[in-house]
């Protein structure tokens, strides 16, 4: 609280010799002055301190009141900070009580802790001459958010100087060949997708800044995407990205990186042709980024999905012999017992109930199963596996098809496939197999689990 008015009482020296601009002198700083300003007291009768004076240090004290945010290390939680809370409770009104207190760990650098005896330290100057502003601060948001000790590592410092580096010679290719890039609307499902996952991670990295989560806000709005530019420039392959796209991109990432890496925003953001400094600039709204689409949000996360169980299988069959071709197979529906299955399973949902270690055993005599006894062995497990699912997906877990064409998006996408799996033809079909015998050595496919056959 004295912090707020401080200047007004002293200057120079911290012992409070030199009288601020209030010219105040300590004996008149009584009891009925320290109410007046601090908890809205009755006028200090006969007090030689000009009201102008007093009125001037109720406004400071109102306008940095209450305090939003105290930063402290995490060893002064039992001391400092609880009697800094019991203090503005015993004093102030609760209007005037500190809204939010962020502790922290102490720093270690490589994983050990620094001590001058041993020369495992580095002061600030030093980390500024090694990795300049930008590499440090990026290195030091990746060190750790919360009361764990953060650690800040050398190369993770070096590293970031490369990654910004080169995120900057893409910045200047690209701008250098704009008139390259395809034009015209938005209507490929990749742009629409890369479009889509743009806007989530603009909301995501932001709800990662609120809660002063920042090695989350890098990975966020640094990172994941990129890994989506570097995706939707891999699909887009001969046809190349969209132009407006991939400004968006560019000009999201910047802001998005500029409370953590500065200089390198204010560098780019004038590249981008931005007349005005990156600190002018408006975080992306609502109004301007767009509502995310879920069923766009769902297909991409389909997709990454699919194609990690289809690389999972495909190196899987290199070790015995090298593919040359690979059959995925889609399916429009679940089998009748597993459709069967799946309505008991959001009916217990939808009723409000959990899965308890009961539910499964009430579940085989249930009569909605009593056609399928044959199946039991096949089954049991498949419920499992769906209350598993739901505990990460929730009731969409539970549908009996997806709300897209899977073959579709898969056809659409073979030529980035066939260079992710490293298998030069690929074909997409629907799920069973004419073959018998190609069914039986499978796991079937299922809505939203596409089946392979790999030939060698």
């Amino acid at each position: 609280a004295y912090y707020t008015f401080a200047h007004i009482l002293q200057q120079g020296p911290f012992d409070g010799s030199v009288p601020g601009e209030g010219a105040i002198a300590p004996k008149d700083l009584t009891e009925a002055v320290w109410d007046y300003i601090l908890i809205d007291g009755p006028y200090p009768e006969g007090t030689p301190i000009s009201k102008e004076v007093l009125e001037k240090m109720k406004r400071e004290f109102n306008y940095w009141y209450p305090v939003d945010l105290r930063v402290s290390g995490k060893d002064l939680i039992q001391n400092h900070l609880t009697m800094f809370l019991y203090n503005h409770a015993a004093l102030f009104d609760k209007s005037k009580w500190p809204r939010s207190i962020r502790t922290n760990g102490h720093v270690l650098l490589n994983n050990e802790k620094m001590s001058k005896s041993t020369g495992n330290f580095k002061t600030l100057k030093q980390a500024l001459e090694e990795y300049s502003a930008d590499g440090m601060r990026f290195a030091l948001a990746l060190a750790g958010d919360g009361n764990e000790d953060a650690n800040f590592e050398h190369n993770v410092a070096n590293g970031a100087i490369l990654k910004l580096s080169n995120e900057l010679q893409f910045v200047e290719k690209t701008l250098a060949s704009l008139g390259e890039f395809r034009t015209g609307p938005l209507e490929l499902t990749i742009d629409k997708i890369f479009d889509n996952e743009m806007k989530r991670l603009v909301y995501s990295t932001d709800a990662c800044y609120k809660a002063m989560q920042y090695r989350e806000a890098l990975i966020e709005g640094w990172d994941k995407l990129q890994n989506a530019r570097d995706k939707y420039r891999a699909m887009s392959g001969p046809i190349g990205m969209h132009k407006d796209l991939i400004l968006k991109f560019m000009e999201y990432q910047t802001i998005m990186v500029a409370p953590i890496c500065p200089h390198y925003s204010e560098h780019v953001w004038i590249l981008l042709g931005h007349p005005e400094g990156i600190m002018k600039a408006r975080w992306p709204e609502s109004s301007q980024v767009g509502d995310v689409d879920p069923l766009l949000a769902r297909i991409n996360v389909y997709f990454d999905k699919a194609l990690s169980d289809l690389r999972a299988k495909a190196e899987k069959a290199a070790a015995k012999a090298k593919p040359s071709k690979a059959v995925i197979y889609v399916a429009d529906s679940f089998l009748d017992w597993q459709q069967a299955s799946l309505k008991i399973l959001k009916a217990h949902v939808d009723a409000g109930k959990v899965f308890d270690k009961d539910f499964k055993k009430s579940m085989m005599g249930m009569p909605e199963l009593a056609p399928f006894k044959q199946h039991m062995k096949l089954l049991m497990p498949f419920v499992a596996f769906c209350i598993d699912d739901f505990e990460v997906r929730g009731v969409e877990a539970f549908e009996l098809s997806v709300p897209f064409d899977e073959a579709k998006i898969l056809t659409d996408s073979l030529e980035y496939l066939k260079g992710e799996l490293n298998i030069p033809e690929i074909e997409v079909t629907q799920w069973p197999p004419a073959d018998a015998a190609v069914s039986k050595k499978l796991q079937a496919a299922v809505p939203g689990k596409p089946a392979a056959l790999f030939v060698a």
